[in-house]
């Protein structure tokens, strides 16, 4: 019996299909393997992110230290707590910024690294987020990509001057200034700190423009070799530990200082007269080296003062008293409910979403390039949902608080 033409032709129709199928994903495997030496031959291996050969385990130890340290003892995430009615809301949002944390950060490092295969060796690295937006978004997103750059700037830099000028103000003014200070005269005086704050992080960052050949890369593990374990050992210290007074959190807190510039003495004035030294060694190994060496001096100093120190009956006391403040759980002092006069933050936030979306909707008309159209629009799309949900969101508040 002779098979239907009609038959026939989608046989043929399907064939060319999955032909046309096989090409593409050939093309674009081929495409994957000249640029991503992390597929070769099928076999995967880990080049894109590849560690100094011999010191894996030192350099992810090390990063686990830095990790542990910044997280737990960062102030600005202190704030994320300060909202919450009871040690159960406590823990959710524990939680949430803990898979915030897990799903963020290989979405902010992936294109950087992804840098290293479709960009040119750059001049500095510091410019190689730039470089990539540059290069692979089109017109649109481009400005969209330096608005978020500046958004999150901000955000993360109100965060911190926040949380400094709170510690200045409460912990170093009222305490030792001014005890009976009022509310009013706190807030001018923190309104002064966050001034100041902000315009000694302005000086460092213009110091660091007379700079442009060095990685900020150098930079950050310089900070951190200094910074990271005295301020943040004493800290959690003092939280976790019962038998650690305030003098044995300052001999750490004094101790790891003149570790972490002897340590950076030895790197910038020792090493360099070292013939035959690779100075990616210096940067990479020596850091590493360095904030460990400071984690475990302070750590040393904070635990051999308070072992030899001669206890103060007050002082016990009143870290029991700490103690006991801290295993009471927190009495809810009734709910807070928005006034209808208040500002709709959901709204406003939406409409601002659904500005933005708007914007790449039109830009999605000017460029010549179908995936630069393409981009455009869906991302508008996507924004112009994200908006209406923030305003639904507000009026379905609205509802809750009027019944």
């Amino acid at each position: 019996m002779e098979e239907p033409t009609e038959r026939m032709l989608l046989r043929a129709f399907d064939s060319v299909i999955q032909e046309e199928q096989v090409r593409l994903y050939e093309k674009q495997r081929s495409r994957i393997a000249s640029q991503f030496p992390l597929v070769d031959g099928g076999q995967v291996t880990f080049d894109l992110i590849r560690l100094v050969p011999g010191e894996a385990v030192q350099n992810l130890g090390i990063i686990l230290q830095v990790i542990l340290l910044n997280y737990n003892g960062g102030w600005s995430l202190v704030q994320r707590f300060y909202s919450v009615k009871n040690e159960k809301e406590a823990r959710k949002t524990a939680l949430l910024a803990a898979a915030l944390n897990i799903i963020g950060p290989p979405l902010f490092f992936l294109p950087v690294m992804l840098g290293r295969q479709f960009l040119p060796a750059p001049e500095n690295t510091r410019y190689a987020y730039v470089e990539m937006a540059l290069d692979l978004l089109p017109v649109g997103m481009t400005g969209v990509m330096i608005t978020a750059m500046f958004a999150a700037t901000m955000s993360a830099l109100s965060s911190e001057y926040n949380v400094l000028a709170s510690v200045a103000t409460t912990d170093i003014y009222q305490r030792l200034f001014r005890p009976k200070a009022d509310d009013r005269s706190l807030v001018k005086v923190g309104r002064v700190f966050t001034a100041v704050i902000g315009l000694i992080i302005m000086a460092i960052a213009i110091w660091i423009t007379f700079f442009p050949d060095s990685p900020l890369f150098n930079m950050m593990v310089t900070i951190y070799g200094l910074a990271v374990a005295p301020m943040m050992l004493p800290l959690l210290g003092g939280l976790i530990f019962r038998s650690l007074t305030w003098k044995g959190a300052l001999t750490g807190f004094v101790v790891g200082v003149i570790s972490g510039f002897t340590m950076l003495g030895i790197r910038t004035y020792y090493l360099p007269t070292i013939e035959g030294l690779d100075e990616d060694w210096v940067t990479l190994q020596f850091g590493a080296y360095s904030i460990f060496v400071n984690v475990a001096t302070t750590a040393l100093a904070m635990l051999l003062y308070t072992w030899l120190e001669k206890r103060d009956p007050a002082e016990v006391s009143k870290i029991q008293r700490f103690f006991e403040r801290m295993n009471s759980p927190i009495e809810e002092t009734g709910g807070f409910v928005q006034k209808h006069d208040a500002p709709a933050i959901f709204h406003v936030v939406g409409i601002v979403i659904a500005g933005v979306g708007l914007m790449l909707v039109t830009a999605a008309f000017f460029p010549e390039a179908p995936s630069a159209r393409l981009i455009n629009g869906l991302a508008g799309v996507v924004l112009l949902l994200i908006g209406w949900l923030f305003a639904r969101m507000e009026t379905s508040r609205n509802d809750r608080v009027s019944t």
